[in-house]
Formats: structure tokens, C-alpha cells, sequence
């Protein structure tokens, strides 16, 4: 694992957290570990190949453990949405898999370059029709988009389609819970 990798890592987490509403001290306490993860990794990036009796390599396994604990409690709460919590929590536990290693397998490369390169899920027949709404408006909510359905769609259902479309890149949200408004970010 390079600096690199724990950059993005953390950049991820930070990407993730901004959708949380900022008086969650959830939030903030992530952020705050995996920060703490990042500064003690590029201070000695050989920590996790010194084995678990070094207070060092201790220290920077606690960080990974709260992190991925805070995230677990995080999917719980629904808060972060299955494809986020699955990338953060694949992304901390290989550090926790590493033991003398030093580098990535070239089954680890492989796999990471598979990620990479795996496109971006088309929205279905029905998240097309959202997609085709939402460019029309500058926003809209759940119940304004019920509305063009005219009851043949549930809320629930819209809110599934919006969050797979969110984590698609092709949504975006504004404002919190009922308030909560989504336009579109690309067609």
C-alpha cells in the first residue's frame, strides 16, 4: 500500500461523510480517525509491517478499527448508502490483511484495475424517465416526482431510484430528509 492509495482512501471518506448532516458528531469523528490513519501511515509507511506488538503499529490499527466500526454503525443507520460502505470498508481491511507484506499481490493489482475500469451503471427504464424529468426542473422532491408518475410509482421505489442514481454520478441532492431536493448532474 503507497501514500497514494491512503490519500484517496481518505478522500473517499470525506466524499462519503458530506452527504451527512453536519451536526452529526458521527461525522466529524470519522473524519477525524481516517485523518489520524493518513498522518501516521505517511509519517512511517512500514508501520503495518512491524507487527502488532510495536505501540506504533497498535496505534495505527486502532484508527483502522474505529473507522470501520463508525462505518459499520454508519450502514446501519442507513447513512451511507451499500456501494460506499462496501468501497470504504474493502479499502481499511486491507490494511488489516497485510501482516509482513509489502506490497500489493498481483492478484490486489489486478482486481484494483478491474474496479477502475468497470463503467458506469446506466440508469434502468425508470431512472431514465426521472433522469428526462429532473432536466426539465431545476429540482424537484420526492413527492414532486410521485407526482409525474400519478401513484403508478411509490416514494420508496423513487427514493431507491434516486439513491442508484446518486451513486451514479448522474444526481445530485440539496437540503436534508423532507426537504431533501435532487437535479440532475449529467444526461
Amino acid at each position: 500500500m503507497d501514500q497514494r492509495y491512503v490519500e484517496e482512501l481518505t478522500a473517499a471518506l470525506y466524499r462519503v461523510t458530506d452527504r451527512m448532516d453536519d451536526r452529526e458528531p458521527l461525522k466529524w469523528r470519522l473524519r477525524e480517525r481516517s485523518l489520524g490513519f493518513e498522518r501516521l501511515f505517511v509519517e512511517n509507511p512500514d508501520l503495518v509491517k512491524l507487527g502488532e506488538e510495536d505501540a506504533r503499529t497498535k496505534n495505527l490499527m486502532f484508527h483502522i478499527e474505529e473507522v470501520v466500526r463508525m462505518l459499520q454503525l454508519c450502514s446501519s443507520l442507513y447513512v451511507i448508502s451499500k456501494i460506499n460502505f462496501d468501497m470504504l470498508i474493502n479499502g481499511y481491511e486491507r490494511f488489516r490483511s497485510i501482516g509482513t507484506r509489502d506490497t500489493l499481490s498481483a492478484a490486489d493489482v489486478e482486481e484494483s484495475e478491474q474496479k477502475k475500469s468497470v463503467p458506469v451503471q446506466e440508469p434502468s427504464g425508470r431512472q431514465k424517465q426521472i433522469v428526462d424529468i429532473l432536466q426539465g426542473l431545476d429540482s424537484a422532491s420526492i413527492k414532486d416526482l410521485a407526482g409525474y408518475f400519478k401513484g403508478a410509482v411509490s416514494e420508496k421505489t423513487l427514493q431507491r431510484d434516486l439513491n442508484d442514481l446518486i451513486s451514479s454520478g448522474y444526481v445530485d441532492t440539496a437540503g436534508k430528509r423532507r426537504w431533501r431536493r435532487y437535479k440532475v448532474l449529467r444526461t
